[in-house]
C-alpha cells in the first residue's frame, strides 16, 4: 500500500496522470422467469407491467399468477418494467388492498437460490433476477420478443 502511495506521489511530481479510475462493469440485464411448464414464452412490456401492478392476475392458460420480487433488483426492475419508483409501487399496492381488490402483491424472496427454488416449484410463479443467475430450473421469458442479451432488451 505504501509503495502505491509513493508511486502516485512520484507521478504527481512529474506531472504525469495517475491510474484512471475504472467504472464498474454494467449490471447484467434482468431476466423474468417462470415455472418451466408455464406455456408463456413471451410477454410484452405492457403485459409484464399489468401483472406487477395487479391489473392481470392470471396467465393466458388461466393459471393464477404468484408475483415474486428480489430486493436487490427491485428498484431497477420497477424503474425499467413499470416506469415507477419502488415507493410508488408500494403505495399502489396499498391502494389496491384498501379497495378490496383480490390481486396479491409481490412477495419478497430474499436470495437468488430461493427465487429459483420458488419459481421452479410453483406453476404460477413469476419473478425476476439477474440474467446471469437464471438456470435450467426455470424458464426465462422474452420481453417484446427480445432475450436479455439482445440489443433493445428493456430490462436493464
Amino acid at each position: 500500500m505504501r509503495q502505491h502511495a509513493v508511486l502516485l506521489a512520484g507521478l504527481a511530481i512529474l506531472g504525469l496522470p495517475g491510474p484512471r479510475p475504472t467504472s464498474p462493469p454494467p449490471a447484467p440485464p434482468i431476466a423474468v422467469v417462470v415455472h418451466p411448464d408455464n406455456p408463456t414464452d413471451d410477454l410484452t412490456l405492457e403485459e409484464l407491467r399489468r401483472l406487477y401492478l395487479g391489473r392481470s392476475t392470471t396467465f393466458g392458460d388461466g393459471t393464477s399468477v404468484v408475483l415474486l420480487e428480489l430486493p436487490g433488483l427491485r428498484r431497477a426492475f420497477y424503474k425499467a418494467a413499470l416506469g415507477m419508483a419502488e415507493d410508488r409501487v408500494r403505495r399502489h399496492w396499498v391502494t389496491i388492498a384498501f379497495q378490496g381488490d383480490l390481486a396479491i402483491p409481490p412477495r419478497e424472496v430474499t436470495a437468488v437460490a430461493a427465487m429459483l427454488s420458488e419459481v421452479a416449484s410453483t406453476r404460477g410463479a413469476i419473478g425476476f433476477l439477474a440474467s446471469t443467475d437464471a438456470d435450467e430450473s426455470v424458464k426465462a421469458l422474452t420481453i417484446d420478443g427480445l432475450h436479455p442479451g439482445d440489443a433493445g432488451y428493456p430490462l436493464h
